[in-house]
């Protein structure tokens, strides 16, 4: 399996812009891609897809395979941080509210929303462990690293300094 090594991905929703139709969110994507393909590296992947209701539409160029892999690396805390405002927006959680409460006691140090959001938590940017030293588990160091490996960290660990920000 693939990784590429340099990917734009660009999902368009109709919930974002009702009024504009999907094949004109289409062609919104191509160019797009287009635009992005001319500054890419060589190998570079690029994948659109636009959603409108149930039907997806997708669009690939460059090293991109219709089964290439992606990995989202940190723009899952972009889509974190989205998910938690919508909690904190329909009362489920507080930001000062300390994540074991819905997780269960093995949290260290009662962690909160707020702290994990902002990366003030004092936890570490890996977990310890998180197995890396065989070459094949680079690519995908988190392929079997699974809430059983998570918990085992967290009933372990001890926390950092609480407070200031540090890169997770």
């Amino acid at each position: 399996m693939r990784v590429a090594s340099l990917c734009a991905l660009v999902v368009l929703s109709c919930a974002l812009a009702p009024e504009v139709g999907a094949e004109d969110r289409l062609a919104a994507a191509s160019a797009y891609m287009d635009a992005l393909r001319k500054g890419a590296p060589r190998n570079a992947c690029i994948a659109v897809a636009v959603i409108d209701g149930d039907r997806v539409r997708r669009e690939i160029a460059g090293g991109c395979k219709r089964k290439s892999l992606f990995q989202i690396g940190s723009i899952s805390k972009t889509f974190t941080g989205l998910l938690l405002a919508d909690a904190v927006g329909r009362g489920e959680v507080g930001l000062d509210e300390p994540i074991g409460q819905k997780f269960g006691s093995t949290v260290p140090g009662g962690i909160t929303y707020r702290e994990l959001a902002t990366h003030t938590c004092g936890l570490p940017r890996l977990p310890d462990n998180l197995v890396l030293d065989d070459a094949s588990i680079m690519e995908y160091p988190y392929v079997d690293y699974g809430e059983e490996q998570l918990r085992s960290f967290l009933e372990s660990h001890e926390l950092g300094e609480k407070g200031t920000a540090a890169y997770s």
